[in-house]
């Protein structure tokens, strides 16, 4: 067997053990008190080169550790596929990381991904929670363009079916030179029907402030961002000059990375003077049917108003829609690097081959079928996904956890966390398929070598 390298690799030069530690920890630094993407983006590959400079000795050891199991269930093969690599660990290190740093920044980018999305899940199905919805179009959310008339507030309430009726408008103000959203409610009706994600204080102690009038909510991002708390005043411009509120709640909200501010739609009746409305909620009795109700909405609104009537459930889909739209570019990376890792494996096992065409004569020559020799390739790569798939889970949790610490440290959104098992598992079952397939043409290629020409060209 070749071992050129066992002598300085086994050991693996403590400086770099310390070198990749410092790297991590110095990465978990910047991932915890960043403040911009820049600084995210260098967190995550300090993470990735740090654990591609740890990686090597822990090969090493599992394979050290899963030698005497190959060679129990593989017989002689297992135990020369897992020698070799053990015995040169420049090349396995070689053919293994591209399957390691795939599995964990796949495994990590999941997990993010679906922290977003069941955030975002759980909060809009908490937050919309109408059978029927009127609007103009989600062209009109956080903005200032003008809305629809209030009095079609009353009209919706004379339709038979109807239980509750309320109005919300959505624009926005300039607070600390940036732009923050507002969201106005009839609290009184809101709260019959809706159970807004509140922090603290408790929820009804919540709705009763902002019930009352002259307190507002905040955002946890704009609480988080600005450093603001419960009971500090918060000054407010409007039309009739700047108005401080006090803060009666702090309540989960994903409208805007610079923070969404809550009032009562009286109040700001009182001092922005703007009666319109953009969202029309109802609620139905019950027992009646959401699809003819909203049918018999919109016959009974068309000739008068422009508007869309739209099922809940169908609104709280739309919203989820866009999230998804946005997320679902990451998963063409997650595409890319399976790609990387299935053809940087073929390549270190094709270069595997040339050199170590004198290995193979030799093992030809003392009696290893050709099905042997690839069965051998086979095993390589199989004891390298296995060591990938462990060696990944620390390196993806990493990977995720800092990216929803950075997260909440630089949008003030606090994502709910969750490991998509079901995904990982998927996405490993097809990254080793692909990696296997990969590999077949160099195993092929290994057991075709000639043991004469192999020992006699060396």
């Amino acid at each position: 067997m070749n071992s050129q390298y066992s002598k300085t690799e086994l050991g693996y030069a403590p400086w770099r053990v310390v070198a990749g530690a410092i790297l991590i920890i110095t990465s978990w630094a910047i991932l915890i008190y960043g403040n911009n993407m820049s600084l995210l983006l260098a967190g995550l590959t300090g993470i990735v080169i740090g654990a591609a400079v740890l990686t090597p000795p822990f090969i090493i050891l599992f394979l050290q550790r899963v030698e005497p199991l190959a060679e129990k269930y593989f017989g002689l093969t297992g135990r020369l596929g897992l020698s070799s690599l053990r015995l040169a660990p420049r090349r396995t290190v070689a053919t293994g990381m591209p399957i390691i740093l795939g599995l964990a920044v796949a495994f990590g980018f999941l997990g993010i991904l679906n922290c977003v999305n069941l955030t975002m899940t759980n909060y809009v199905n908490a937050l919309i929670s109408p059978d029927i919805v009127i609007t103009q179009g989600l062209q009109t959310a956080s903005s200032n363009q003008v809305g629809l008339p209030e009095v079609l507030l009353e009209r919706v309430r004379k339709v038979d079916g109807v239980r509750g009726v309320t109005g919300i408008r959505t624009t926005g103000i300039q607070w600390h030179g940036n732009p923050i959203d507002l969201q106005l409610y009839d609290v009184a009706e809101w709260r019959q029907f809706n159970n807004p994600p509140v922090l603290e204080p408790g929820k009804d102690e919540a709705l009763n402030a902002l019930q009352g009038g002259g307190e507002i909510w905040i955002s946890q991002a704009m609480a988080l961002k600005y450093s603001l708390h419960i009971g500090q005043r918060l000054a407010i411009p409007t039309p009739a000059g700047t108005i401080e509120f006090p803060v009666g709640a702090i309540t989960k909200d994903f409208y805007s990375y610079n923070g969404s501010v809550y009032m009562n739609r009286q109040d700001y009746i009182r001092y922005w003077g703007d009666h319109s409305i953009d969202y029309v909620w109802l609620v139905l009795e019950p027992g009646v049917s959401s699809m003819l109700l909203r049918d018999k909405v919109e016959a009974n609104l068309k000739s008068d108003f422009r508007v869309q009537v739209a099922l809940g459930s169908d609104y709280r889909d739309s919203m989820l829609k866009l999230t998804r739209n946005l997320t679902d570019i990451f998963y063409l990376v997650i595409l890319v690097i399976l790609l990387v890792a299935a053809v940087g494996t073929a390549n270190s096992m094709l270069i595997s081959v040339l050199e170590r065409v004198r290995e193979i004569g030799t093992l030809r020559s003392v009696g290893l079928t050709r099905r042997q020799i690839r069965s051998m390739f086979m095993i390589e790569v199989g004891a390298l996904f296995i060591a990938g798939i462990l060696l990944a889970i620390p390196v993806a949790a990493s990977i995720q956890i800092g990216g929803i610490i950075f997260d909440k440290n630089v949008n003030g959104w606090v994502l709910e966390a969750s490991i998509p098992w079901a995904k990982n598992i998927g996405f490993a079952t097809v990254m080793a398929l692909v990696v296997g397939l990969s590999v077949l043409y160099p195993a092929w290629l290994a057991s075709k070598v000639d043991p004469v020409k192999a020992l006699r060209s060396e």
